[in-house]
């Protein structure tokens, strides 16, 4: 199972896509590389992005001792000072593969103390991991537009 994440700030006209580790004791930590795209980009050069950023990902990591400088760090790479500023206009699409399945899964904006959440109502947007990198950026256009 491989995770990543795609941040979209809006107002600031870029993408943040970085690889989510999973931890020993259960749950995902964001992690390096944090990579920063112009939204300009093609969806095509988005995917490719995204499939890289889901390489990275890694299992059974241990989660970090310093949760305060770890939220620092993480904050820093997505070049904000709070999270009050990472959510403001901005929009998240959580990115699984497991099982030879892609799946872009939309979230809900809901600020800085709730977060990004899934909602059953936001359906996600499956498909093979062998499609073609074509089809899986028209996957993941028709997830990003579905995010709130």
């Amino acid at each position: 199972m491989n995770l990543a994440n795609i941040i979209k700030f809006i107002t600031k006209k870029k993408y943040i896509i970085y690889p989510v580790n999973n931890t020993i004791d259960a749950g995902g930590i964001a992690s390096e590389p944090y990579i920063i795209l112009d939204d300009t980009v093609s969806f095509l050069e988005l995917a490719k992005t995204v499939l890289n950023a889901l390489k990275e990902s890694k299992l059974d990591v241990k989660r970090p001792d310093d949760w305060k400088e770890f939220r620092k760090q993480y904050l820093k790479s997505m070049q904000v000072r709070t999270m009050k500023e990472l959510h403001k206009d901005s929009i998240s699409l959580g990115v699984l593969k497991r099982d030879g399945v892609i799946r872009f899964s939309p979230t809900k904006n809901m600020g800085s103390r709730k977060g990004f959440q899934y909602s059953k109502s936001l359906s996600p947007v499956e498909l093979l991991e062998n499609s073609s990198i074509e089809e899986i950026a028209k996957a993941l256009e028709e997830a990003l537009l579905r995010c709130e």
